[in-house]
């Protein structure tokens, strides 16, 4: 809810710059940190980022695949080259850390030569808004976040910790179900909530979301198939990805 805000209120060639300067700072960091408590973090970051990017680009785009704004049309074509691309994407980040040990140094590069063509190519084309603090909900947004990211820490991590053997483990137990508690009673009692809550009182909304839930589940190389082949086959993650 908060990138269409922020999209309105600045101009392309800031809204690039600002992304790609924060995402290679963060990029930096996790090359150089060996905390896995701060490599979540920064991950959990760079993704948000490039959510912007992401919604940034769909906008352009949508006039390309669909200049009469039909959604499924634009969607035909927009999904299989996001899945493609991240594919080849995936393909070409584990050969590049294999044969280099590059690791995120190379995604920094790439994004410096990003950074050049902004300046470059891209010009303002419109003055900064500002953007009122209440109408970012940044309380909401910190609170479930980091409800998520315990949650997350603790699915991923619990079997190399032993689970409740640790410590952290058995704190972000507690802590992370709270916090997503706290974020949903704060949504529901909001004059002007984060996000509004009203689907999930539709039971044909109810089924879409949990339909996507399981299509995005099996059809993504991190989940199944990932593990299946590293684990259970122990094929190392080159060719893991390369399959």
């Amino acid at each position: 809810p908060i990138i269409p805000k922020v999209l309105a209120a600045v101009s392309v060639k800031f809204l690039l710059l600002t992304d790609l300067v924060l995402q290679f700072f963060l990029s930096w960091i996790c090359a150089r940190s060996q905390n896995a408590d701060i490599l979540i973090v920064c991950s959990f970051a760079i993704g948000f980022l490039k959510g912007f990017l992401m919604l940034w680009f769909i906008r352009y785009a949508q006039k390309i695949f669909s200049p009469n704004n039909v959604r499924s049309e634009f969607y035909s074509y927009f999904y299989p080259l996001v899945y493609g691309g991240g594919q080849v994407s995936m393909l070409v980040t584990a050969q590049l850390a294999y044969y280099y040990d590059w690791k995120y140094y190379f995604m920094m590069l790439l994004m410096l030569v990003a950074i050049l063509l902004v300046i470059i190519c891209f010009r303002h084309n419109r003055p900064i808004k500002s953007v009122p603090i209440a109408d970012l909900h940044i309380r909401e947004m910190f609170i479930i976040s980091a409800g998520l990211l315990m949650l997350m820490y603790v699915i991923n991590y619990g079997k190399v910790l032993d689970w409740m053997s640790s410590a952290k483990i058995c704190a972000y137990i507690v802590i992370a179900p709270m916090l997503i508690a706290l974020f949903i009673w704060i949504q529901i009692h909001s004059d002007k909530p984060y996000v509004s809550l009203a689907p999930l009182y539709q039971p044909k909304a109810i089924i879409g979301y949990l339909y996507m839930m399981i299509v995005m589940f099996f059809s993504t190389s991190t989940t199944l198939l990932t593990n299946y082949l590293s684990v259970i086959l122990k094929v190392d993650t080159t060719h893991t990805y390369s399959l």
